[in-house]
Formats: structure tokens, C-alpha cells, sequence
């Protein structure tokens, strides 16, 4: 009877282990072109550093709705990478969430921007349908 319980503690811990957690994910500069160019769909925020409050609301959502976002600091690219990926995503403040779906922006309209509080945050969300 020990032994089970020694192998349902077990196994209990090692399904906990083992369950993907949901974060915001950091890429830099090349990988990023890459998942463009190859046509990837996937959330990427454009970030200046992780002690804000708009990388606070992403983690709460992050968290509630089990979402994995790509984070790029543009404080970690040089002037020339700065400049390409404004050019090629065409935003103009950083601490924007964009849905990237085949590579390209999917609606700009449905950017996620720094001044949006949470709730205002999830609306997006629901509305480009990666929660309900």
C-alpha cells in the first residue's frame, strides 16, 4: 500500500512537471524575420522591458487564458533593426501587441497598445478570437 502511494505521488508530479505553461516568449531580431518570412501566424509584442504595466496586463492574460505571445525588446536591437522592423510592421509606438497571422499583420485595428488597461486588453483578445 506505501509503494502505491509512493507511485501516485510520483506520477502526480511528474504530470505537474510536465504541463506547459503559457509565457510571454522572447525572440530576437533574426528569429523574428525569419517567422515572418516563413509566414508564421503568431502574437507578437513589441516591448522596451518587462517593468511596465502593459507587460503586467499581458502576463495576467497570459496567465488566465493559457496564451503564448512573442516578445521582442526593441532595446536589444541596433539602430538599423530598429528601423527594418518599424518599417516592416509599420508601428509607430512600442508597447503594441500585433496578431501576425501568414506573416503579416492581421488588422491593424485590433493592435493592442500601452494605454489599454486589461479589460480593454481582452476585448482585443475575444474579439480576434484567441479567447472566448
Amino acid at each position: 500500500m506505501k509503494i502505491k502511494k509512493i507511485i501516485i505521488i510520483i506520477v502526480i508530479i511528474l504530470l505537474c512537471g510536465c504541463v506547459k505553461k503559457a509565457k510571454l516568449n522572447d525572440i530576437n531580431y533574426n528569429n523574428l524575420i525569419s517567422k515572418l518570412d516563413n509566414k508564421d501566424t503568431f502574437i507578437l509584442s513589441i516591448n522596451i522591458n518587462d517593468n511596465n504595466e502593459y507587460t503586467k496586463n499581458l502576463n495576467t492574460i497570459i496567465e488566465t487564458y493559457n496564451i503564448n505571445i512573442i516578445n521582442i525588446d526593441v532595446d536589444d536591437l541596433n539602430d538599423k533593426e530598429k528601423k527594418d522592423l518599424k518599417k516592416k510592421l509599420k508601428y509607430e509606438n512600442v508597447n503594441t501587441l500585433l496578431f501576425i497571422k501568414d506573416g503579416l499583420e492581421d488588422n491593424p485595428n485590433n493592435r493592442v497598445e500601452e494605454d489599454m488597461n486589461v479589460e480593454q486588453m481582452i476585448e482585443i483578445f475575444k474579439k480576434t478570437s484567441y479567447i472566448d
